[in-house]
């Protein structure tokens, strides 16, 4: 019985240990036939990956091209709106004056020509009533007086035409006050844009520092990606090699229990009460 369990154990040790050994050296062999094709995926998946990266900065840049370009263009308008501003701000006091001139100045100087048109047509007047009586006495032979406009009816005349230009003045200072108060209001709007754009600005200035912080992290990333790269195939030979050495260790242990078997399955058992067979 104790024969039958050396024997036994002799050959399932035997077995094992030539299933390891198998298993062993069929493992180094599909290491060394993986490696190459091993090698080649890791290279076209860094390959895809450095790719991306590549595009991924090209991409950046353009943005950035875009964001800087959009920037000196708010800038430019920017400076146009202020100056825009300014100029309609340095109009107020044209205005003022225009609308001083049309609504006080000028009606204040119709009215006292007027004033003076009246008292002129009262002496034109007077003086038409001379004229005539003069050239009415028979001895002085003078030629008879009669215009086709006597003076005082065309001093008249002026006089009601001057009077319809005030109506007009005042229409046209009424328009300025308008106009005044739309450009005050046109000023405010051009000013808030300004505001506006240059808000606009910073947050492109901000938007630039962002791309420029992604450029510079994928940048270091395609480095690393390169150097991993270049290292990969460097690292896959050391770790199958390793990994070889590790197998043909446990191998070699293997081997020793394989003996072991042996000597168990062919080393004679001592019967139970005898001496041990050396």
């Amino acid at each position: 019985m104790k024969t039958f369990i050396y024997r036994i154990v002799g050959i399932a040790l035997i077995i094992a240990t030539a299933v390891g050994i198998i298993a062993c050296l069929f493992g180094l062999i599909q290491i060394w036939r993986v490696k190459p094709a091993l090698e080649e995926s890791l290279n076209q998946n860094l390959e895809l990956i450095n790719g991306t990266i590549s595009t991924t900065l090209s991409g950046l840049a353009t943005v950035d091209d875009i964001l800087s370009t959009a920037s000196q263009s708010l800038s430019s308008f920017e400076s146009s709106t202020e100056i825009l501003a300014q100029s309609l701000e340095d109009t107020e006091p044209l205005f003022d004056s225009i609308t001083q001139l049309t609504g006080e100045d000028l009606p204040e100087v119709i009215s006292a020509t007027q004033t003076s048109l009246a008292s002129a047509q009262t002496t034109a007047l007077l003086i038409d009533n001379v004229l005539t009586t003069l050239t009415s006495i028979p001895f002085l032979s003078l030629k008879k007086y009669q215009p086709e406009v006597p003076l005082n009816v065309s001093l008249r005349n002026i006089s009601e035409d001057i009077d319809q230009i005030s109506p007009s003045l005042y229409t046209i200072s009424a328009s300025l006050v308008t106009a005044r108060e739309n450009l005050n209001e046109m000023t405010a709007q051009i000013k808030n844009l300004g505001g506006e754009i240059e808000e606009i600005s910073g947050n492109l200035e901000n938007t630039h520092q962002v791309i420029s912080e992604y450029q510079r992290a994928f940048t270091r990333l395609q480095v690393r990606v390169e150097s991993i790269q270049e290292k990969a195939p460097a690292w896959l030979t050391s770790l199958a090699w390793g990994i070889s050495l590790i197998i043909v260790w446990l191998v070699i242990i293997q081997l020793g229990l394989f003996v072991q078997g042996l000597e168990i399955l062919t080393k004679p058992v001592a019967k139970e009460g005898s001496p041990d067979l050396k």
